[in-house]
């Protein structure tokens, strides 16, 4: 698994934060503590097409990329989640990390609370930490990156996910990749156009690996989306969702922007 400079700075970064937060409470407290959390909200049935060619839209609330800058330099984190639903999304996706995204896990409750959609936590999940730390944060799912776990990790992730009641968007780049994510037993795939260790994106990955993609999974495609032609190609391949970050958070119209997306 080939990783850039910058992933491999990423995940040395993660594995830091990961120690703290579990010196600041421990494994087993999330674990008690989860015993009086609420139920999650149903991630994947929010995003699953309905109708032959319905595609649904996943919002994403983040600040800023390590490629690409700051989208937004002061976000109202709560309004631009009751903004995002009023559009028209289907759910909600909110970056976590801290020092490269400026994110926080604050942002996920805060996402939660003032929305009635199923949230995704996207961060580079690396411990079964971050999956009873996703549980209680409110998550509803989280996405698993197939490229930063060995299989039998991925393996236990999916299945760790599932018996806390979490989605997981498993997200794939590669067919190899693909195969392990199915061998794992997810049931969402995440196509994502964009390659971690270049971090370009490359639109003609989602047409190659769609036919792969079994039907009874749920189907992404995410990175790189900002146009109705982009869409009708996707919606026509019969993705289920797409998930759309940077396009929305730069847009000061998000319904406008979203009815265009699955209306032209």
């Amino acid at each position: 698994m080939k990783q850039s400079s910058m992933l491999k700075r990423i995940l040395s970064v993660k594995r830091g934060e990961v120690a703290r937060a579990k010196k600041g409470m421990p494994q087993g407290g999330v674990v008690e503590a989860l015993a009086s959390a609420p139920p999650t909200r149903a991630f994947r049935e929010a995003i699953l097409r309905r109708r032959p060619y319905e595609i649904h839209i996943i919002g994403e609330i983040k600040k800023a990329s390590p490629s690409k800058g700051v989208f937004r330099a002061k976000v109202d984190i709560a309004g631009t989640a009751r903004e995002f639903e009023d559009a028209g999304v289907s759910a909600l996706s909110v970056l976590t990390d801290e020092k490269f995204f400026q994110g926080s896990l604050e942002n996920l409750r805060l996402v939660k609370g003032a929305s009635s959609l199923p949230v995704l936590r996207k961060d580079f999940i690396v411990d079964e930490y971050q999956l009873y730390q996703s549980r209680l944060s409110g998550a509803d799912a989280v996405l698993l990156i197939v490229r930063l776990l060995p299989q039998r990790k991925l393996k236990e992730f999916v299945t760790l996910a599932r018996n806390l009641s979490l989605g997981a968007l498993v997200e794939v780049h590669t067919s190899a990749e693909l195969k392990r994510a199915l061998d794992a037993g997810a049931d969402m795939i995440g196509v994502n156009t964009r390659d971690l260790s270049t971090f370009k994106t490359d639109f003609a990955v989602a047409k190659e690996l769609r036919p792969r993609i079994p039907p009874d999974r749920a189907a992404v495609c995410a990175s790189g989306i900002d146009s109705p032609r982009q869409i009708e190609v996707l919606r026509t391949l019969r993705y289920d969702a797409v998930l759309i970050g940077e396009a929305l958070m730069r847009t000061r119209k998000p319904a406008q922007f979203v009815h265009e997306l699955l209306h032209t």
